[in-house]
């Protein structure tokens, strides 16, 4: 399925700043157009994907998710925020 550039900033505005998975995110943002509907991020585009990837992610230490642009240095196995690189 390929959600609205404007429902994925949606999504990626309530993410930023808590530590929720993707998949409650996408259920309580994007399923609320449909309650019968469960979605789950197996329901995303490539171009989802990629609009959040450059909107947030999502730190592998501290399992929190933060605005793109905090993002330290990828490890080659994970991404992590700087308060986590600099510890």
């Amino acid at each position: 399925m390929n959600f609205t550039k404007e429902q994925i900033t949606e999504l990626t505005g309530y993410l930023e700043g808590s530590c929720k998975s993707l998949d409650e995110g996408i259920n309580d943002i994007l399923s609320t157009a449909d309650p019968l509907l469960e979605f789950d991020s197996d329901d995303l585009s490539m171009q989802n994907l990629d609009q959040i990837d450059s909107e947030v992610f999502h730190c592998a230490v501290c399992s929190w998710w933060f605005a793109a642009d905090e993002r330290s240095g990828d490890t080659v196995d994970e991404t992590v925020c700087v308060q986590c690189d600099n510890h």
